[in-house]
């Protein structure tokens, strides 16, 4: 398995990433990952979809509390775009995050034990057994639109690049738009977060 050798930060020290680095116009790789009732998901449960994936380590962090609250506002707008977080909180820790804050338009789901989309995407914390931060959005062809790994822990992700990215490959019937959607590649370092 392939590793990256300090390719973020990670509360405030350099972590190794095990699995690729996404890029774009590569074919999304295929994971298996349990929804709030345990069930199995896979990318090709959603084949034909617009998707986004947001992986985060812990749902109670408050930057990941943050990046999913704002995720869950936006999934409001895209009827045709299916929106998941992903972390190694269990199952029922999910479920219950998912009740206290009213999370109703994203999907949850668990990378835990197997940490299959973390290798094959690339976000699993060696030694750590989390997930980096990272989004990722994948249209109906199952091809990568956009990818970005947030460099440091501490920091946003550039959510006006993806909700554009999202709403350029978005229709009003639902399938991806045949050329006028903007990518982006990269890692991102914007302002941090006000301290919670």
């Amino acid at each position: 398995m392939e590793e990256r050798e300090g390719a973020v930060v990670f509360d405030g020290t350099p972590v190794t990433l095990v699995g690729p680095e996404i890029k774009v116009g590569q074919k999304a790789p295929e994971f298996e990952a349990l929804d709030a009732e345990r069930k199995t998901v896979t990318l090709a449960d959603s084949a034909g979809t617009i998707r986004l994936f947001s992986s985060i380590p812990d749902l109670e962090k408050p930057i990941c509390n943050l990046q999913t609250q704002r995720l869950e506002q936006e999934a409001k707008q895209f009827s045709n775009v299916l929106m998941y977080t992903i972390s190694t909180d269990s199952p029922g820790d999910q479920q219950h995050y998912c009740s206290e804050y009213a999370i109703e338009n994203l999907k949850t789901l668990s990378d835990y034990p197997e940490y299959s989309f973390g290798k094959a995407y690339g976000v699993l914390i060696e030694g750590l057994n989390r997930l980096v931060r990272a989004i990722f959005v994948i249209d109906g062809n199952d091809l990568v639109r956009y990818v970005e790994y947030a460099i440091n822990s501490t920091e946003n992700v550039d959510d006006f690049q993806v909700m554009r990215t999202l709403k350029a490959l978005s229709n009003e019937e639902g399938t991806a738009t045949s050329g006028d959607w903007h990518v982006k590649e990269h890692y991102y370092k914007p302002q941090k977060y006000p301290s919670p």
